[in-house]
């Protein structure tokens, strides 16, 4: 074979590797933009998404708008509030300082912050690194305080609540609940031990070393952002604009681009490989005092998908939903960015993206099963048996409520909801946390209980509510101001039409349920409240419990 020949086999096998590498990403992108269809638009909010394979970018594409007013549309350098994902990077730091010797995991966080009250337990850096500190979660106590959805929150805002605080959750390290609270202490302890700020400390030995240029710790709500992609929220006029910005800073405030994550999870990915202590520290589960090993580490929850290990979080704060989903033993990341206040975006587009890469290396478990069965249209006479408040019992406490919107079963639980897929007349999916729940029963009519299956595992039992219906006269022992020494705050209750509501200045009306046998117990939006009473069988007050905050105490005053 002459020269010619050569050269022309050698240009007709390149091209043809080009041609290849082409249709297959086109192919790709269609794929991709029909997950996306929703945002594939320049009409409203949208998303950046990028799939990662052996440190390399396979898929990078953004949809929709990073600015509605100015028509701005989102690109892979639009900067996002990533929400709590910010969590991985407070664990960075604290992995580096124990690296260094200049903490330990199991120090006594008074240690470093006196100002935290003595509660008579020992709280440990390693109880706020995997939420079981006994902590209040601070936007559950702010709104129970008085504070708006839509309002600023601050650092000193977060340090005056545990300042506050009279007594912890439940014994640390017995129990685990979810404690933004607890990472905004985590940065406290950097900043005393490392005597830098949080966000210049972050931008030393995180984002400059990475040259993450648009990444920065948020310290200041009016800062001007370039290139941000603000978060919107749907109306019945179309979208709205939410205005508030967190500066309480470790649980979250981490401002970020697409661009810039792609290089924080290539450098992660390669620092697991190499075994660098940091990052293995950083996925170490946390282990209760009964030895129960939580599915978390250091601002990463660890679990599995399809039989698959992942290291893995999400993000929520007004409009932005955030997503970060590692496979290390395939080499694989996602990363989801969006500032359209939609859920499915962390949970849902995940389970359609990842199937179409890894889809052969998938294990079947009882999830994989449930998600491969065809959704199906239960009538609403089913449906209708599931609908209202079903409590987990103690200690927990938290209440799902569920109810029906446009003929589909959707699940609530504090301010966030997810719409249901039946997959027989009593198990549903719940695709925005690769869950599912069984509803059980004695009877064909009467639905008592529910059994929950979180990550593929069978946890906790509800008892739906038993309620009593007190009459008017009933109600009126109730009535009455209370006043909250910890939060700072009034409520007034009161009988209206029959039905109990309580009332804050600043938050409006709840109307409020009687959800068990037990009469003194009530349910509402605001959470759950538990009237108590002194010898003589007078209320003297209540105790107020959110998602994650139990037991505020509220005095009843004489005026």
């Amino acid at each position: 074979m002459n020269r010619i020949s050569l050269l022309t086999l050698f240009i007709f096998l390149y091209l043809s590797g080009q041609i290849h590498a082409q249709a297959v990403q086109e192919s790709m992108e269609f794929t991709m933009d029909t997950v996306f269809k929703k945002y594939n638009h320049l009409k409203g909010p949208g998303a950046a998404v990028a799939i990662i394979q052996d440190g390399k970018i396979i898929f990078k594409k953004s949809y929709g708008l990073a600015s509605l007013e100015n028509n701005q549309l989102i690109t892979s350098a639009s900067v996002f509030d990533i929400a709590s994902l910010s969590k991985q990077f407070t664990g960075f730091a604290i992995s580096t300082l124990i690296q260094e010797g200049k903490i330990s995991i199991t120090d006594n966080i008074r240690k470093y912050l006196p100002w935290v009250p003595n509660f008579g337990k020992v709280i440990t850096i390693d109880e706020l690194l995997y939420h079981s500190s006994g902590l209040r979660d601070y936007p559950d106590a702010l709104m129970a305080a008085g504070w708006r959805y839509s309002e600023l929150a601050t650092l000193d805002d977060v340090t005056q609540l545990v300042k506050h605080q009279k007594e912890l959750d439940f014994v640390p390290g017995t129990e685990q609940s979810y404690s933004n609270t607890g990472y905004v202490l985590l940065a406290a302890i950097v900043e005393k031990v490392s005597g830098e700020p949080f966000p210049k400390w972050m931008d030393e030995r995180m984002f400059k070393p990475l040259k993450m240029t648009s990444s920065f710790v948020i310290d200041d709500s009016g800062r001007i952002i370039p290139g941000l992609a603000t978060s919107y929220y749907t109306t019945d006029q179309g979208y709205a604009k939410y205005t508030d910005r967190l500066t309480a800073y470790g649980s979250g405030s981490i401002y970020s681009s697409l661009d810039d994550l792609i290089k924080w999870v290539i450098h992660f990915q390669e620092m697991l490989r190499q075994k660098n202590p940091v990052y293995l520290r950083m996925i170490n589960k946390g282990t209760l005092a009964n030895g129960e090993k939580l599915p978390y580490g250091f601002g990463l929850d660890i679990g599995e998908d399809h039989g698959l290990p992942t290291i893995s979080h999400t993000g929520a704060w007004v409009g932005y939903r955030t997503n970060i989903r590692n496979y290390p033993e395939q080499h694989f990341a996602l990363i989801t960015l969006s500032n359209a206040d939609d859920n499915e975006l962390t949970g849902t587009y995940a389970g359609q993206i990842v199937p179409l890469f890894l889809k052969d290396h998938f294990k079947t478990n009882e999830i994989a099963i449930l998600k491969a069965k065809p959704t199906l249209e239960l009538p609403a006479n089913i449906l209708k048996k599931y609908t209202g408040d079903w409590q987990l019992s103690p200690p927990a406490n938290k209440v799902f409520t569920f109810v029906i919107d446009s003929g589909h079963l959707v699940c609530r639980v504090g301010t966030f909801s997810s719409k249901l897929e039946a997959k027989s007349t009593n198990t549903f999916l719940i695709p925005t946390d690769n869950s599912a729940i069984t509803f059980t029963t004695a009877s064909l009519l009467n639905y008592h209980s529910a059994t929950f299956s979180i990550a593929g595992k069978k946890t906790e039992k509800q008892q739906k509510s038993l309620n009593f219906s007190p009459d008017k006269e009933q109600l009126k022992k109730y009535t009455g101001t209370y006043y909250s020494s910890e939060l700072q705050t009034f409520y007034k209750i009161r009988v209206e039409n029959g039905k109990l509501f309580v009332y804050h200045f600043r938050r409006g009306d709840f109307e409020i349920t009687p959800v068990s046998k037990q009469p003194n117990e009530f349910m509402g939006s605001i959470g759950k409240i538990n009237f108590y009473f002194n010898p003589h069988q007078k209320v003297t007050g209540f105790k107020l419990s959110g998602d994650r905050m139990r037991n505020v105490r509220f005095e009843k005053h004489s005026f």
